[in-house]
C-alpha cells in the first residue's frame, strides 16, 4: 500500500487529496478545498498537517507527491511547487508534476483546454490523442480570432474545455470545468515517471515568446 498526496494551488481554490494505492487501485481517503485570494502559503501547510493527523499519517510516510504546476496564478503555482520540492528533497519521496491542461484534456480525443489568465485573457493548449501542442497565452482581444482559427485546424470533433470564453457560433462542444481538483490529478500523476525534485518548476506560459498575435490565428 502506497501513500499519495496530490495538491494544486494555481487557482484561487487550493485543493489537495490524500490517497492509498494498491494492486486493487486508487482509494482517495480525504480531499480538501479552500477558496483563498493570495494566502495559499499561509493556509496550505496547516490544512495539510491537519489532514495527515486526521488519517494518522506522518508526512514522511507519503511515498509520492503529485503537484499541480499551473498555469494560473504565478504566486499560487510557486507555492505548491516550492512546498513539494522542499518536502521531497527532505524525505526522498517521489514527485510528478501535472499541469491544469493535462487534467482538463484527459480522456478527450481532440480538445482545446482553457485556463483563466485574469482580465479576460486565457492560457490555452490544444490536445490530440493525448499529445499536446505548445501552450500559449492569448489576450482577451485576440481570443475570438484565435479560437476560430484553432477550431478550423482541429476539426468539428474538438471539445473546448475549462474556462472557455463565450463566443457565439463556434459549432463545437463546450464543457465548462473549473477549477482543477486534486483527486483528478492522481491518476495522471501515477501514470508518469517520477521526476527529479530539482527540475520541478511552475508552468507560467505567459512569456514574450509565447504571446499570440491575432494574425497567427488566421
Amino acid at each position: 500500500m502506497r501513500r499519495i498526496c496530490a495538491l494544486d494551488t494555481s487557482s484561487a481554490v487550493g485543493t489537495f487529496a490524500l490517497a492509498e494505492v494498491s494492486d486493487a487501485g486508487v482509494r482517495v481517503l480525504l480531499e480538501r478545498e479552500q477558496r483563498v485570494s493570495n494566502a495559499h502559503g499561509e493556509s496550505l501547510l496547516p490544512l495539510l498537517d491537519a489532514a495527515c493527523r486526521e488519517l494518522g499519517w506522518a508526512p514522511k510516510t507519503i511515498e509520492r507527491w503529485i503537484v499541480g504546476i499551473g498555469p494560473g496564478s504565478f504566486t499560487g503555482a510557486r507555492i505548491a511547487t516550492s512546498l513539494v520540492k522542499g518536502i521531497v528533497l527532505a524525505t526522498e519521496a517521489e514527485v510528478t508534476a501535472v499541469s491544469s491542461f493535462e487534467v482538463l484534456a484527459f480522456g478527450l480525443p481532440v480538445a482545446i483546454a482553457f485556463v483563466d489568465a485574469m482580465k479576460g485573457d486565457r492560457y490555452v493548449q490544444a490536445w490530440r490523442d493525448g499529445q499536446p501542442s505548445e501552450p500559449v497565452y492569448v489576450p482577451a482581444n485576440a481570443l475570438e480570432a484565435w479560437m476560430r482559427g484553432a477550431i478550423d485546424a482541429a476539426g468539428p470533433s474538438v471539445t473546448l474545455i475549462g474556462d472557455v470564453p463565450v463566443v457565439a457560433g463556434l459549432g463545437v462542444e463546450v464543457v465548462e470545468r473549473t477549477p482543477v481538483r486534486a483527486s483528478e490529478m492522481i491518476g495522471i500523476g501515477l501514470r508518469k515517471a517520477a521526476a527529479a525534485a530539482t527540475d520541478l518548476e511552475p508552468l507560467y506560459v505567459r512569456s514574450a515568446d509565447l504571446h499570440v498575435k491575432v494574425s497567427e490565428a488566421k
